[in-house]
């Protein structure tokens, strides 16, 4: 019984030694070993692996040293079991290459309960990299001469002050001066006293209570529209209402905050203004008080 025990172990550890010892193994195929530096050049890698492996398709894992990569794909082979296909493309830019050197693939065991990595390698290919510009390509190149000093007279040193001083006047008065006068109003009033004299002044007009009181919607909307616009350091007053109303939406806009009430006042004046509807002395109250508290948030 001793030696059945015997030879039976010895044939288990036998096979699984067979077993133990079947590794992938990778093969690399090119074309032609003779390259050019900077030369794009299709390569070709057959893997093959035991039924008892997975192999790690991972594009982004795939590294040649002194070699660059491009449009990898992986394939399975299905006429030969356990076969892949990598195809890349790679172009060196060091002359002093002399290898496709080996590379490094990744696999996983089927049979164990737990994932771990392996790798195993190609052999290395050698490859003649021809370079372009041989290194005394450049030695009948006569020296260059260092360049002679020019002299600069002390005009152009005058005319470059005074040119630079021009640049400072025209930025300052770009953008302080006109930026400040615009903000300064005629009489010394701000956009927002003079945007609410002007619609105070025309809720006191005598004749607000006559029936034409749509001249008062137009008015209204004109003082409301050249306040948005002064607001917004804006000269153009041939806008029309649904461009301000756009402009009011962008974020930039001191506006913003409120360009959708805006957008409704504006819809409110248009809509008495060009319609054919009744209205009152009250609704008219009720708008401008509407219009006069967003100019009072400025």
């Amino acid at each position: 019984m001793k030696k059945i025990f015997l030879i039976i172990l010895l044939i288990s550890l036998f096979i699984c030694e067979i077993y133990a010892f079947v590794f992938p193994t990778a093969k690399v195929v090119l074309n032609e070993n003779n390259v050019s530096l900077g030369e794009v050049i299709p390569v070709t890698f057959e893997i093959t692996v035991p039924s008892f492996v997975k192999f790690i398709q991972d594009e982004n894992r795939l590294e040649i040293d002194g070699w660059e990569i491009k449009n990898v794909s992986y394939k399975r082979d299905y006429r030969e079991k356990g076969k892949y296909i990598i195809n890349a493309d790679i172009v060196t830019y060091d002359p002093d290459i002399k290898q496709i050197p080996a590379v490094k693939f990744f696999y996983t065991n089927k049979d164990f309960n737990y994932y771990e990595e392996f790798s195993f390698f190609s052999e290395p290919l050698a490859v003649n990299v021809t370079n372009l510009f041989p290194n005394d390509s450049f030695e009948s190149i006569r020296d260059v001469k260092n360049p002679k000093e020019i002299a600069i007279s002390k005009m152009v040193y005058f005319f470059v002050f005074l040119f630079f001083v021009f640049v400072l006047l025209f930025v300052y008065k770009t953008l302080f001066v006109n930026k400040i006068d615009k903000r300064i109003q005629i009489n010394g009033f701000s956009n927002k006293e003079i945007a609410i004299r002007k619609i105070n002044k025309l809720l006191q007009d005598e004749n607000f209570s006559s029936k034409d009181i749509k001249n008062y919607y137009f008015c209204l909307s004109d003082i409301f529209k050249e306040f948005i616009l002064n607001m917004q350091n804006i000269n153009n007053v041939e806008m029309t209402t649904q461009e301000i109303v756009e402009l009011l939406k962008k974020e930039e806009s001191c506006f913003f905050k409120y360009n959708e009430e805006i957008e409704k006042i504006f819809k409110d004046y248009d809509f008495v203004k060009y319609s054919g509807t009744n209205i009152n002395n009250k609704d008219f109250v009720e708008i401008f008080a509407h219009t006069k508290n967003i100019i009072e948030r400025y």
